[in-house]
């Protein structure tokens, strides 16, 4: 169960992310449509997603503009991790779909084991990439953002699962209505993270 003390600096955190997504809803469409084209290839979701990321941060910031030059600057000098720590939630999360199919042709303890904890480590690393890749858009180097991102869960468990919790609602919500998947997903749910990775720290 979550405590309220974890959920009061949740609130506190969202507090102005509303506030954020509508006065920014027009770039927030471009990035989110942007981000569903380039994700397509599957591969370029790590990158794609760090564009995303950079382009929330040049507009939370007191220039309030997306700026491509720098996003793409930061997307090439960043490009390898990215596309690695991109790709490595999907991975897991994949191959322990295949195990837990394969319960269908009969229950065995490995398969069970080998499906739950390949969901689990996708699980957690899907957690781990939210920091990692608001830290790789801040400039660290792959391994100083990972090692920001584990630090940061370890410090804020019950807020991560949260902030995850509602990028899966905004997800779900989001797809009912395809259009606005397109439209609105990737905008919406990487900038509550993005500001509530800022907002909460590493306390």
């Amino acid at each position: 169960m979550f405590d309220s003390a974890s959920t009061g600096r949740l609130e506190n955190g969202l507090s102005g992310t509303g506030a954020f997504v509508y006065e920014n809803s027009y770039w927030l469409v471009v990035i989110s449509f942007l981000w569903t084209i380039g994700s397509l290839f599957v591969v370029t979701i790590g990158p794609v997603t760090l564009g995303a990321y950079v382009a929330i941060r040049n507009l939370d910031s007191d220039r309030n503009r997306v700026e491509p030059r720098r996003v793409l600057a930061v997307v090439r000098r960043q490009f390898v991790p990215a596309t690695v720590f991109g790709l490595l939630p999907p991975l897991f999360l994949s191959i322990s779909a295949g195990y837990l199919y394969s319960l269908s042709g009969g229950i065995t303890a490995l398969r069970l084991g080998l499906g739950l904890a390949t969901f689990y480590t996708g699980l957690y690393l899907s957690l781990v990439m939210m920091p990692t890749f608001v830290a790789l858009a801040d400039g660290q180097t792959g391994g100083e953002a990972v090692r920001t991102g584990v630090r940061w869960v370890a410090a804020n468990p019950t807020i991560a699962m949260l902030v995850g919790l509602l990028t899966l609602g905004v997800l779900l919500v989001t797809v009912v209505f395809s259009v606005a998947f397109v439209l609105l997903y990737a905008g919406a749910a990487f900038s509550i993270q993005v500001r509530l990775v800022d907002d909460v720290g590493e306390t």
